[in-house]
């Protein structure tokens, strides 16, 4: 899997600039997971949900991004890779090193993800979450994360116009 495309900071930026538009509540951003063809490690070649790459760029498989806006912290949701796993990816930089790579100040278990949800909304906080690329969920959609999202993402920085000068160049090579 690749490494993020930009310095940890512009990923901490990003996350402020999207803490100051909502102002309140948890912002949920799931990653996506392999998607299998016939077996659990024969899976079509990855690719992350494009607003967690935005938000952390961490491409691996099987995270979520949990961003307070009360506080400013961000949580990364992740497992540790697992030898099985290793087998098929070879070495992964386990959840320390992601949460590192991306600026994030906590990281805890992908398992942790229902519990912590359930108590924040028995807090009676607010979780923001967009409508899922793979289908599956039926939460409610925030109009307000989907509005600042898209603000945020219509906007390229010059270090964007950079990476897509890049893309644009290899593609013509």
């Amino acid at each position: 899997r690749s490494e993020a495309m930009f310095p940890a900071a512009t990923y901490i930026e990003r996350r402020a600039r999207l803490v100051r538009e909502l102002g309140s509540g948890v912002v949920l951003l799931p990653g996506h997971g392999d998607s299998p063809i016939n077996y659990r490690d024969n899976a079509y070649p990855f690719r992350q949900d494009s607003t967690l790459l935005y938000f952390c760029g961490i491409s691996q498989p099987n995270v979520a991004l949990l961003i307070d806006c009360d506080s400013g912290q961000s949580t990364l949701l992740a497992d540790e890779p697992q030898p099985d796993d290793i087998v098929w990816t070879g070495p992964v930089p386990d959840r320390a090193a992601l949460a590192a790579r991306a600026g994030i100040e906590q990281h805890l278990r992908l398992g942790d993800m229902p519990a912590l949800l359930a108590g924040l909304q028995h807090q009676g906080r607010t979780v923001h979450r967009l409508p899922t690329a793979r289908g599956g969920d039926s939460h409610a959609v925030s109009a307000a994360l989907l509005q600042a999202v898209i603000a945020m993402r219509a906007v390229k920085s010059d270090e964007e116009v950079a990476q897509i000068e890049r893309a644009l160049q290899t593609t013509r090579d």
